[in-house]
């Protein structure tokens, strides 16, 4: 692997790019992000970070309590949700890895929580994202195009989405993953692998680049996908006009590839070995590969969302009759998995 580069390596814009939470950005104009989603940001944090898991085997689905899950993010010993009333709750220890973080250095204004197993990033309100791990201690990343709208983290780069719909990547460069190409525009996703990086633009197009294999960038042509995601040498979309056709490409030996099912779904995760999905009739989840435990029951009302980390051997869901629930299950051996729910306040 090549040195590491902590460059934004697509057109910079005004400002600094990357620095420490505690260092300001020079011309700061406090500008508004966009929002992940429909949700408003909650804006009462009670400075209460209780774990909030609980190992009940993946299988305690019983009926909404709390705030409902916001974003998750996975390394391979840990699971973090955040929660819409910014409360934050992990299985496992991402503390024991991620010198510097904890669960207070999320603020109540979070938008989102994107991690690997070597980093986690909290989106912030000002658009910005404040990072730990390969990046540094609380180091800050900065779209070159204004508020970050969205931001996919790998174990060794990270890119994102600026407000201008442009993509800025960070990190190692070795087989040109941080170099978006240069009239790449119109992004609505991104997702990236262990040594390549995808997007889809304006239409559901996917395009990819870097990687060691070709067939990792090559993604289906005349495709519109209306999902994205990415793990070791391979992607996974859903093909919008085929009522949600799973469709993978990458490395030919790559299980995500090898394996995939012929199904139509509803949501879509892609870690190393294994991938998993949320089937659109009846919201089961399906996984193939080498995951490292069979899936929970399907509780009524089905599965809504479905995660995995890059790497790493679990993998996650939210039930849509109790989304303020996080369901993981795999190997389990740092313990990240089990059932992680609205943090005690």
């Amino acid at each position: 692997m090549g040195a590491l580069r902590l460059a934004v390596l697509a057109a910079l814009g005004a400002g600094c790019s990357l620095r420490l939470a505690s260092e300001p950005c020079p011309g700061d104009t406090g500008r508004s992000p966009g929002k992940e989603d429909s949700t408003t940001s909650a804006g009462d944090d009670t400075g209460g970070r209780d774990t909030g898991g609980r190992d009940t085997g993946g299988r305690d689905t019983g009926a909404s309590s709390g705030p409902p899950v916001r974003s998750v993010a996975l390394g391979s010993a840990w699971s973090c949700a955040l929660f819409e009333d910014a409360g934050v709750a992990c299985l496992g220890e991402p503390e024991a890895t991620l010198s510097g973080w904890s669960r207070d250095t999320v603020p109540a204004d979070a938008r989102a929580l994107r991690g690997s197993s070597t980093a986690l990033c909290t989106l912030l309100a000002d658009g910005t994202a404040a990072c730990w791990g390969w990046m540094g201690e609380g180091a800050v990343l900065e779209a070159a195009d204004g508020a970050m709208i969205d931001l996919a983290v790998g174990d060794a780069h990270a890119c994102a989405i600026g407000e201008r719909a442009t993509v800025s990547c960070w990190g190692e460069d070795a087989a040109g993953q941080a170099t978006p190409p240069a009239d790449l525009a119109g992004v609505t996703a991104i997702a990236v692998g262990a040594s390549h990086t995808c997007a889809l633009t304006e239409g559901g197009r996917p395009t990819c680049w870097g990687g060691d294999d070709p067939a990792v960038v090559d993604p289906p042509e005349g495709v519109a996908l209306s999902a994205l995601a990415a793990g070791g040498d391979a992607a996974c979309g859903l093909d919008a006009h085929a009522g949600g056709l799973l469709r993978c490409w990458g490395a030919a030996d790559s299980p995500v590839v090898a394996l995939a099912p012929k199904v139509e779904a509803a949501a879509v995760a892609v870690s190393e070995r294994f991938g998993c999905l949320v089937e659109a009739e009846g919201g089961a989840v399906d996984c193939w590969g080498e995951v490292g435990a069979d899936p929970p029951t399907t509780p009524d009302g089905g599965w809504s969302e479905v995660y995995a980390p890059p790497t790493g051997d679990q993998a996650c869901a939210v039930a849509a009759g109790a989304p303020d629930r996080l369901v993981c299950w795999g190997d389990g051996a740092e313990g990240e998995t089990g059932e992680l729910f609205w943090p005690a306040r």
